[in-house]
């Protein structure tokens, strides 16, 4: 064996080198994998004492849509430290993974003191990073606190995300297993997109008023570029490009929009707007004299007074319930009969289709 290996050129014995690692690192990385999926099987001892601390840096941080990520794992006092794994978990529609980093916790990575898994040989799914994992090669553990990994992220939804990391395992050399504790971060992520709200976010209305409604602008600078303001009742009720909404008279339900653009960026709002129907009082009428007595075939004329009727009395309709005989013409003037009664001279009318009335006594005596 000896000679044969003397008689290797030193790049074959470098390339043997690494591949004697590498077989390795395989084997410990499956151990670690077989520990995770089967604890109660593993045969391997959880030491006792104080617990690692595995943590995700910064414990929050908010970024805009577009922009990339960076995670830091860090493991803090950890004691004889000979292989590391964890999994990473993250909310997919608001960040994609797009790479990973390994800090130099267990030795050198350029001088092969630990491997540790490529991005290739992660388990990648929905909302989760698996089998990060690290083992060192030489044969005895380190100790002390320092980063594991750096995970790269790209923003790409506004939204929230937790960034968790689970399954950890901490291996001794002598494959005991090092109690652990995980410290979790957050991301906030924020749209860089024009957009706008309205104030108020919506109204009641009653009809044939008005209400100023101002619009409130993010990301499209110091202030709002020209607003387009429009609205869609289908009451007579309108806006200006000021945003003074004036309503119909009658009752309906719809909105107020804005809109505008923000380098090429279109953007709009809404506010819901419920007009209320105008309630009048009712119309009524009195007339004049408010009761009288006449001789028989003796004439008198009514006068009507209306109220809540635009200002004057719409068209009046006559009618006479006085025994004895009598008449009323269109002019409200009665007209008794030959003998003696009583009764009523009435008048009635509509206004905005509510019907009114009132009448006078008349009492016919010789």
């Amino acid at each position: 064996m000896d000679l044969k290996m003397k008689s290797l050129s030193k790049e074959k014995k470098l390339i043997i080198l690494k591949a004697t690692i590498i077989l390795i690192y395989l084997i410990s990385l499956y151990s670690l994998v077989m520990i995770v999926k089967y604890p109660a099987s593993s045969g391997f001892a959880t030491l006792s004492g104080q617990e690692t601390i595995i943590s995700a840096s910064p414990s929050s941080q908010s970024v805009n849509v577009g922009d990339k990520l960076i995670v830091a794992v860090y493991g803090t006092d950890y004691n004889n430290l000979y292989g590391y794994q964890f999994d990473f978990n993250y909310n997919q529609g608001v960040l994609k993974f797009s790479g990973i980093n390994y800090g130099s916790a267990l030795g050198s990575i350029e001088g092969m003191e630990q491997l540790c898994a490529g991005q290739n040989e992660l388990q990648i799914v929905p909302n989760r990073i698996g089998y990060i994992s690290c083992t060192r090669t030489l044969a005895d553990g380190v100790s002390g606190s320092s980063k594991l990994a750096e995970l790269s992220f790209d923003a790409i939804a506004a939204g929230a995300s937790g960034l968790a990391i689970s399954n950890i395992l901490l291996l001794t050399p002598g494959q005991e297993v090092i109690p652990a504790l995980s410290q979790n971060s957050s991301v906030t992520v924020a749209s860089t997109e024009p957009s706008c709200t309205l104030s108020p976010a919506s109204a009641t209305v009653e009809g044939n008023s008005t209400l100023a409604f101002a619009a409130s602008c993010s990301n499209t600078g110091a202030s709002c570029p020209p607003i387009s303001w429009s609205q869609n009742l289908a009451n007579g009720s309108s806006i200006s490009q000021s945003g003074l909404f004036s309503a119909g008279t009658s009752a309906g339900n719809g909105n107020a929009t804005a809109s505008g653009a923000y380098n090429g960026a279109q953007f709009s709002c809404s506010a819901a707007v419920a007009v209320t129907a105008i309630i009048l009082p009712a119309p009524s009428c009195t007339l004049s004299p408010a009761s009288a007595t006449i001789k028989p075939k003796a004439k008198i004329t009514l006068i009507p007074s209306c109220a809540n009727t635009g200002g004057s009395c719409p068209t009046i309709g006559w009618s006479e319930t006085v025994s004895g005989g009598g008449s009323i013409d269109t002019r409200g003037t009665f007209t008794a009969g030959n003998g003696k009664g009583s009764g009523k001279a009435s008048a009635s009318g509509t206004y905005s289709g509510r019907a009114f009335s009132c009448y006078s006594p008349i009492i016919v005596a010789r």
